[in-house]
C-alpha cells in the first residue's frame, strides 16, 4: 500500500485568524470549510499539501501543542487498515465513511500523535 503525505491538522482558539495567517503570510489558499461533530474546520492548501485548522476553546490549546494529527492519503482505507493491523498498529477509530467517497481511520502514533488515513473519492 502506498501512503502519501496529505495534511497536518492544527487546533486553534481562533480558526479564522489562524487560516488568515497561513494565507496572508505564506501564500496558502483557503480551499474549504466544513463542520464535523460541532467542530468548525478550515482547509488551507499549499499546492496539494493541506493544513486543516479546527476551532478549540482557548484553554484547551496550550502554547506549542496545537498539532492534532498528521494525515496520510491512501487509495483504499480498508486495505491500508488491514496492512497496518498485521504490523501491530493500534486503531483509535476503525475505518468509517463520511459520505461522498470519503473514508477515514485513525491510528495511534508515538508520543500521543494521532495518524489519520484518508480515502477521498478520486483524489488518490
Amino acid at each position: 500500500m502506498r501512503f502519501e503525505f496529505d495534511h497536518v491538522h492544527l487546533s486553534s482558539a481562533d480558526v479564522n485568524a489562524a487560516a488568515r495567517f497561513y494565507v496572508e503570510k505564506f501564500g496558502g489558499k483557503k480551499s474549504g470549510e466544513f463542520e464535523v461533530a460541532g467542530t468548525n474546520i478550515v482547509i488551507v492548501d499549499f499546492g496539494g499539501t493541506r493544513v486543516l485548522i479546527n476551532d478549540k476553546a482557548p484553554s484547551s490549546v496550550p502554547a506549542g501543542s496545537s498539532i492534532d494529527h498528521i494525515g496520510f492519503r491512501v487509495a483504499d482505507v480498508d486495505a491500508a487498515a488491514e496492512e497496518l493491523k498485521k504490523k501491530g498498529a493500534d486503531f483509535l477509530l476503525e475505518p468509517m465513511s463520511l459520505g461522498e467517497g470519503i473514508k477515514i481511520a485513525f491510528v495511534a502514533g508515538p508520543d500521543g500523535v494521532m495518524i489519520e488515513l484518508s480515502q477521498e473519492g478520486g483524489r488518490v
